[in-house]
């Protein structure tokens, strides 16, 4: 049997590795072969999807919504002058291995402002947060905003001061920081039970404004074919935490070519190219980070070519490729460097995650707010100052033999990519209770939905036309 401390393996046999994949841990019943994405069939993840919808919501992938009395429901419904209140029970189960993404916000929220529309298929329970269902709005009501200024500026200058209940804020779907210029509201503001934001930037909070904010992951994009093609690969492997197993890494050749007793060729570019994945897009938006990072650690790569195969023609490379190809290649790696987009966080850390690969990230803002708390996620602060190839294997190597690595299993983190953990929190927050059907042991919460009474009141996207020209 293969032991990559056995000094009698041959270059070939390090190279061609590949650690037994009997996985243990995560959401479902680990499967008997744990397998990588770029070993699956187009049967298990097709080349071409009959549905032409990139990503499903939660909402739409509810397996039951209630709507009349049951023996563990009761709807309600409570008008005022200009808008009612209705409430159905929507299924719980559909949570548990959605993939968390940059919609999230709006699909757990009961109301919300957005910015742009989104496309027909995506479809959400809650409702433009109109001036008319102020009234209506119940204790404990969530509400979502897409991070932009003026929609946090309308909310907080026009709508906030008619409210009159408790409420738990999102904010996400853009590349700006949560909360903006908006943190005194976090102190001042006796209704706010809670602010989840994403992109967290909270260096100048408060200790008790830090109490009130929770970063939330960025997680996938609604605009690339990520979910479509994560979700099947996770399916295939009952959704189980890759990172339990430490074998893969602690066994690797990367480790391996450390010990006096072993006996290979391989040099230190040699062994990166073969660990560590490098694919990140490069544009007038991208932070300086990018730009410095692809130069340090790609820069000589052909030298390295035609020394050694490599796994495939992504990695260190310029060409365009899409998201089924990038899978297929970084799956191969232990690491993949991810540095910030536009924006602190960024889409290639989750998927690397759901990947089974390490994402390398660079300096997080203060006061992260724990994102990556019991995630595999090895921070190095000073991404950007120039480390050569060698210095990250050492980095990488060093994360390895951590504690940090060693002792966790990251079942509590692998949880927090998955709706579910952020449905749960965000109900807790608000004080909303969930609701058990004892005949089927099946899980539902209770959503409210906000109408309007006026038949010519406008929902419309943004900000009001009056709002905008008074600024």
């Amino acid at each position: 049997m293969f032991s990559p401390y056995n000094a009698n393996n041959t270059e070939a046999e390090f190279l061609s590795y590949s650690m037994p994949s009997n996985q243990t841990g995560g959401i479902g019943r680990p499967p008997v072969i744990f397998h990588r994405f770029h070993e699956l069939t187009n049967e298990t993840i097709p080349e071409k999807f009959e549905n032409g919808n990139l990503y499903t919501t939660a909402f739409s992938s509810a397996s039951r919504v209630i709507v009349n009395e049951t023996a563990f429901f009761r709807p309600q419904r409570i008008c005022q002058s200009t808008c009612c209140m209705e409430s159905i029970a929507i299924s719980l189960d559909q949570d548990d291995h959605h993939i968390i993404n940059t919609l999230d916000g709006t699909d757990l929220a009961d109301v919300y402002l957005q910015q742009y529309p989104n496309a027909p298929f995506i479809q959400f329970f809650g409702s433009i947060l109109h001036p008319d269902l102020l009234p209506c709005l119940q204790p404990g009501t969530i509400l979502h905003i897409d991070n932009y200024p003026h929609l946090l500026g309308f909310f907080f200058n026009e709508l906030r001061p008619k409210i009159n209940v408790s409420y738990v804020m999102i904010t996400s779907e853009t590349d700006l920081t949560s909360p903006l210029t908006f943190h005194e509201s976090l102190s001042n503001d006796h209704l706010m039970l809670k602010w989840f934001g994403t992109n967290p930037k909270t260096l100048s909070l408060t200790d008790v404004q830090t109490q009130r904010f929770e970063a939330m992951p960025l997680g996938l994009a609604k605009f690339h074919e990520q979910s479509r093609l994560l979700t099947p690969y996770l399916e295939r492997n009952n959704y189980t935490n890759p990172f339990c197993n430490k074998e893969r890494w602690t066994h690797s050749v990367l480790m391996a070519n450390r010990s006096s007793s072993v006996t290979n060729t391989l040099d230190d570019d040699e062994i990166f190219y073969k660990t560590v994945f490098v694919q990140f897009g490069r544009h007038q938006y991208s932070s300086r980070v990018r730009f410095t990072l692809w130069e340090d650690v790609c820069n000589g790569i052909n030298a390295t070519k035609e020394k050694v195969a490599l796994f495939d023609n992504i990695s260190c490379e310029n060409t365009r490729a899409t998201p089924r190809d990038v899978y297929r290649a970084a799956s191969q790696y232990l690491f993949g460097f991810s540095p910030a987009g536009a924006g602190p966080d960024c889409y290639r850390t989750y998927e690397l995650l759901l990947l089974g690969v390490i994402p390398i990230v660079g300096e997080l803002p203060v006061n992260w707010g724990g994102l990556f708390d019991n995630l595999p996620v090895l921070v190095i602060p000073d991404l950007d100052k120039n480390h050569t190839r060698s210095e990250f294997l050492e980095i990488v190597r060093q994360y390895i033999l951590s504690p940090e690595f060693q002792s966790n299993d990251f079942e509590k983190g692998w949880e927090k990519l998955f709706l579910r953990y952020w449905r749960r929190r965000v109900l807790k927050e608000a004080g909303r209770n969930i609701l058990l059907d004892p005949a089927t042991g099946k899980e539902y919460y209770e959503g409210w939905k906000y109408t309007s009474t006026n038949s010519s009141a406008v929902m419309e996207l943004g900000v009001p036309k009056w709002y905008a020209e008074k600024q």
